[in-house]
């Protein structure tokens, strides 16, 4: 066996022992040799090179972790949150990790076979859960967020605007109003100084257990909606001061955005104030959206109006108060519906035409094609011109709203029906609003929905010449139909 020399080319890189063990000295390359002592000539080589070891940069977790406690009917699965750590670089030399949760009478953690974290709440509380790499170059800490689960989920709304966090007293995900439905999942801390941890639309997140929360009804929150419209009215005249009282450009704002802004509507109910709708929409953005989705309002007496036609027929109930017949605006509109079922249908008889119309009006019968004409629109026009008759200068819409429908819903038809001076008056000025030889101003919408009707379906009661016109009978039929349906209200 001969006898062998080891040596390095650069002690500084590596040395060799003289068993042949390489130890790193500093980064660099260096050749470690070694010749045979007899034979000189004889020797072999291999070139060694230190690197620097690729360390860590960022170890993260999802943060919060959030997990429900145990009890309240919370399962294994709403207790359990498994979360992945993200280490990076890919490249890193040792992509292994450590961790520590501070409390173990909050939660539990512990690693999982395919190396994720498993935390299980315990009680209602936080903890935090730190993670490092095991090179020491990183490390992160989340927090775990264990919650009382509210069994069942909480549903409510938001009075005042507030903030949604996606971590406590950290991440603002932003803000939402008092039409907002909140979800309250769980709870955590009392009531000064605790969450709620809760879901608004899409997104979930915590909200201060102290933030101001109530149980408000569609009502409730369309009249708070309404006042924040009229305050910013308001704010307007600073730029717009010749705009006239509040009540009237609420009503025509929330006209428009109904979708009742046509030439044909604009001659019935005025102008729609877009300048000053401009101006809401700039300090309020989501207002306007909230309104232009309204498109029925429930009442606190349990009825649904259609809220968009409700504010065309107010409005045209003030833009023409010296005009008897044009006050019928609203429900004429409800005889525009009915004269479109007439049309369309072959009904054998005048008189059969009366009692089908009746029938159709008390919703104790549709026609073949289901009915155009809708209950909820008819009491949209008569409870505007019942709030109509309250209407002055001084009272805003919000509140002209809320003292109507806080006691006078079951006398909603007899109220209707006084303010045309009773049943008698009120069928003279329908026969009016709806026979043939009526002025083009009060008939022109009522012979529109009669073209519309047979232009579609091509079905109607009486043949050529004129199929597009109201005759006499069907015009006593629609009168007959509205009378009747207000007998049937008013017993």
């Amino acid at each position: 066996m001969q006898t062998v020399a080891w040596r390095s080319s650069d002690d500084k890189v590596a040395t060799v022992s003289t068993r042949g063990v390489v130890t790193a000295k500093g980064y660099g390359t260096a050749t470690i040799t070694v010749p045979s002592v007899e034979d000189p000539t004889k020797r072999a080589t291999c070139v060694v090179t230190v690197q620097k070891p690729v360390l860590v940069k960022t170890v993260q977790l999802p943060d919060p972790i959030v997990v429900f406690a145990n009890g309240n009917g919370a399962t294994s699965k709403d207790r359990t949150e498994t979360v992945a750590c993200t280490i990076k670089p890919s490249t890193a030399t040792d992509e292994t990790f450590n961790f520590s949760l501070d409390s173990s009478n909050k939660a539990t953690a512990e690693l999982t076979n395919d190396g994720k974290i498993k935390v299980v709440g315990v009680q209602s509380g936080t903890a935090k859960l730190t993670v490092r790499s095991n090179d020491g170059a990183a490390a992160w800490t989340s927090d775990v967020i264990v919650v009382d689960r509210q069994s069942p989920a909480l549903t409510r709304y938001l009075i005042n605007s507030t903030t949604l966090y996606s971590k406590l007293g950290s991440v603002n995900m932003g803000t939402y109003s008092a039409e907002q439905k909140i979800t309250i999942l769980g709870v955590i801390g009392n009531t000064t100084d605790g969450w709620y941890y809760v879901t608004i639309g899409t997104k979930t997140g915590f909200i201060r257990r102290n933030t101001e929360l109530t149980e408000f009804s569609p009502f409730e929150i369309y009249i708070n909606n309404l006042k924040k419209l009229e305050m910013l009215i308001e704010e307007s005249r600073a730029f717009y001061p010749a705009i006239p009282d509040n009540a009237v450009v609420a009503m025509n704002i929330l006209r428009g955005q109904g979708g009742y802004t046509g030439v044909d509507w604009t001659y019935i109910a005025g102008i729609t104030y877009s300048d000053i709708a401009v101006y809401v929409k700039y300090e309020v953005p989501t207002l306007l959206d909230y309104f232009s989705t309204k498109k029925t309002l429930v009442t606190p007496g349990g009825s649904t109006i259609d809220i968009a036609h409700f504010m065309v027929t107010l409005s045209g109930q003030y833009y023409y108060t010296s005009f008897d017949t044009v006050q019928l605006s609203g429900w004429a509109g409800d005889l525009q519906s009915v004269i479109y079922d007439l049309k369309r249908e072959t009904w054998k008889s005048p008189e059969k035409d009366k009692k089908a119309i009746a029938k159709i009006l008390c919703g104790s019968t549709s026609t073949s094609m289901g009915s155009h004409f809708k209950l909820r629109d008819m009491i949209a026009d008569v409870d505007a011109r019942n709030i109509s008759q309250q209407y002055s200068t001084s009272t805003r819409l919000s509140t002209m709203l809320t003292n109507y429908y806080s006691g006078n819903e079951s006398q909603r038809y007899s109220i209707f029906v006084n303010s045309y001076g009773g049943l008698t008056k009120l069928e003279a000025l329908a026969n009016e609003y709806t026979y043939p030889e009526d002025t083009v101003l009060k008939h022109l919408i009522l012979r529109k929905y009669a073209n519309s009707a047979v232009t579609n379906f091509e079905l109607y009661t009486h043949m050529p010449p004129d199929p597009h016109a109201i005759y006499p009978d069907e015009s006593q039929a629609l009168t007959y139909g509205f009378i009747e349906f207000f007998k049937e209200k008013l017993k």
